[in-house]
């Protein structure tokens, strides 16, 4: 009975759904009638229970607490950088819960990011490369089949270029600065005027602030800043589109061949984008099947953002590195790595492995980009366990 759940319900969310029922020994914690526990941020009371008595049915049962590895994230499915910690277990997640820091989300996360990380494990989850017009490839030949898209992809890129047409590169907001500047890399190392773009930024309502200071953000996209911020660097002053002039510019045959990256938790392709690629070749790196699937040059299996590390800029300008907590599914790749493979098999070199520290380094070379030697806040370290056992050296 210490009220801290009917407390948080009043005081913030302001929408008191809890109360304490009854009194002295028949005091009990219950809803108002009719009203039901259901605001946005109704996960949270099952976190500020000191005792159990509110327990998480999406957890329950699912595993042992002890067997869990945490790792610390942040919000990987809007715009609010919401420090989080992914609890996995043997290459797989089963919750997410909110890490305190009381300079972005204090102590609380919302429902959406607390339950929306369930397609990491969808089945149809694209695990292997696939190429246009070439039966799919088995599990067995995951190195043929990646030796193969990535070749595909270098030849038809190269093959716009030479002909005189601009390469187009259409970078998720969903995928990290560091993905976004390795990618954008190796496109303009094969055409230096390559047209550049942000994907599709999707919104759902308005921004909300409840009685205790959380904000809901409506843009459910973690990225869409630091994307735009890494391209409009790269690009040398040229314009960086968003998703609608990229579609105007395939559209009106500015763009020989594209690069398209996806990730979304969910079907994200428009119409006017599916109309408009089906003139051009296309390379695709996505994590689930759309309808551009089937209409790529080659299909490229990317990451979900609990499966690599990065860093994303969240609505409030504020740069936030996050650690993997599960290494990709079966044998998709983090666009990072995707990108170094692409840049080696063009150069005909071995593919070194994913550095972040490296390539942010790298980034804060570039005029535009300092912020990222500067700004870049990193994942707390893990502290030391020391034994409680004395030593002695004989």
């Amino acid at each position: 009975m210490c009220t801290r759940c009917v407390r948080f319900t009043q005081e913030v969310t302001g929408t008191g759904e809890l109360m304490v029922h009854g009194r002295g020994s028949t005091e009990e914690i219950d809803v108002f009638p009719g009203l039901a526990l259901d605001n946005e941020l109704s996960g949270n009371v099952v976190d500020v229970c000191p005792v159990g008595a509110l327990l998480d049915k999406d957890f329950l049962f699912q595993q042992r607490v002890w067997f869990l590895t945490k790792t610390s994230s942040v919000d990987g499915l809007t715009a609010s950088g919401d420090n989080i910690s992914v609890e996995h277990h043997d290459g797989t997640v089963f919750r997410v819960k909110p890490r305190e820091n009381l300079e972005v989300n204090k102590w609380w996360i919302t429902d959406e990011v607390r339950y929306g990380w369930k397609f990491v494990h969808r089945e149809d989850r694209l695990k292997l490369p696939a190429l246009k017009g070439r039966e799919a490839f088995e599990l067995e030949k995951a190195p043929e089949a990646w030796d193969a898209g990535l070749n595909k992809t270098n030849d038809f890129a190269r093959g716009a270029a030479h002909a005189g047409k601009r390469l187009g590169l259409l970078v998720s907001p969903m995928l990290s600065c560091e993905d976004a500047y390795l990618l954008a890399k190796w496109v303009l190392a094969i055409d230096p005027k390559a047209e550049l773009a942000v994907g599709p930024v999707p919104t759902h309502g308005a921004d909300k602030t409840f009685p205790g200071g959380f904000t809901m953000f409506a843009e459910k996209a973690p990225n869409a800043r630091g994307v735009r911020a890494v391209l409009q660097a790269l690009a040398a002053g040229r314009t960086v589109h968003d998703a609608a002039s990229f579609e105007k510019a395939l559209g009106a045959g500015a763009i020989g061949a594209a690069v398209i990256t996806g990730n979304y938790p969910s079907d994200w392709v428009s119409n006017g984008l599916r109309e408009a690629l089906a003139r051009v070749p296309f390379a695709l790196i996505d994590t689930l099947p759309t309808a551009l699937t089937a209409m790529a040059e080659v299909v490229l299996p990317g990451a979900t953002w609990i499966e690599k590390s990065g860093t994303f800029e969240n609505a409030k300008n504020r740069l936030q590195g996050f650690d993997r907590a599960i290494t990709p599914v079966d044998f998709a790749k983090g666009e990072c790595q995707i990108a170094l493979d692409l840049m080696a098999e063009r150069e005909g070199i071995r593919a070194p492995a994913f550095d972040g520290v490296a390539v942010r380094a790298e980034m804060a070379r570039i005029a535009g980009l300092e912020r990222f030697a500067t700004e870049h806040h990193a994942t707390p370290a893990k502290p030391a366990v020391e034994s409680d056992m004395v030593l002695v050296e004989l």
